[in-house]
């Protein structure tokens, strides 16, 4: 059986659900990417799309149509109806990390990294509480017997119903097909643990396109917050990874320094895939209405003091 391609679009509702006015080039990138694959290979059903669910927990299917129109509103500065579920709304309210996220860019810069260090902490603890968990129901941890019918009595009457969906990816997703992220997932408090347990449960190949590694090689131009998110992101998704891709080879020769000097095992060398031009053809030849060369410079970017 071929490999299918799942193509996690989250950042794009993340980037929607924040307010955001205009996609950033991650955003314009990781979207065009991924319609040229759907132009492609949408028709032989080897290529297939997903978003977090709800708690941010499991993966979920979702169709191509609703990526498109997504784009399209946030694209074009129009709002986009929106689309509902058998559990509410596609966009809820902001999630927790939303809101810290706002706030923190509110705070002083001196506020800020304790702000980080209570995420990561909470991120932490809720794996700990998850692990707890799952040790008591498989037995493996003894309770007292009254504690025992205590917990069971009140998860019968608390427990909300159970969620009705088909279209889990667990369910779907096959040994050997590959989950691709071509976008920012750094503000999830634990993406390395939903791809490795959905990676371990379902036998799937993890695939991550970077675009630098500024916020860890050059800390001192970002903002504090998001420095400290993007470390503990890449330093515990880099080793799920099967493949790397990157955006230029001087990201790629990055990755790979960052790689070792963390003791990082790569299965293999970083791939470039430059942008700039179309993925799948050479790039135009120069125009001639443009000055000549040397006597210009080109910036495509948001203004900010690390890309001065």
């Amino acid at each position: 059986m071929t490999a299918r391609l799942w193509l996690d679009v989250e950042d794009l509702y993340e980037y929607v659900r924040a307010d955001c006015q205009r996609p950033s080039g991650i955003q314009r990138l990781a979207f065009e990417v991924c319609r040229e694959l759907q132009e492609r290979y949408g028709s032989t059903g080897l290529v297939h799309f997903v978003r977090h669910s709800l708690t941010g927990n499991e993966f979920e299917v979702v169709q191509w149509s609703e990526v498109a129109a997504l784009f399209a509103g946030l694209a074009t500065n129009e709002t986009v109806p929106l689309a509902k579920t058998a559990d509410g709304p596609v966009f809820p309210h902001l999630p927790a990390r939303q809101l810290i996220r706002r706030l923190a860019y509110r705070l002083p810069p001196s506020l800020r990294t304790q702000i980080a260090d209570a995420v990561l902490t909470q991120a932490k603890a809720l794996r700990a509480w998850s692990r707890l968990l799952g040790a008591l129901a498989r037995g493996t941890v003894q309770l007292p017997p009254k504690l025992v019918r205590h917990f069971r009595e009140h998860k019968a009457v608390s427990s909300p119903a159970p969620r009705v969906s088909n279209r889990r990816f667990a369910d779907l997703a096959a040994p050997g097909d590959i989950l691709l992220m071509l976008a920012a997932t750094w503000s999830h408090p634990d993406y390395a643990g939903l791809i490795n347990r959905r990676c371990k449960a379902n036998g799937l190949q993890f695939a991550l396109l970077l675009y630098d590694l500024i916020a860890v090689r050059r800390p001192e131009w970002c903002d504090h917050v998001l420095a400290r998110l993007f470390r503990n992101w890449i330093d515990t998704v880099l080793p799920l990874c099967d493949q790397v891709f990157a955006i230029s080879h001087a990201t790629a020769s990055d990755v790979e320094a960052y790689a070792r000097e963390r003791r990082i095992s790569l299965p293999s060398a970083v791939v470039t895939l430059p942008i700039g031009s179309t993925a799948w053809q050479p790039a135009e030849s120069r125009s001639d209405r443009l000055p000549a060369p040397g006597s210009y410079a080109l910036i495509v970017s948001s203004i900010e003091v690390r890309r001065g």
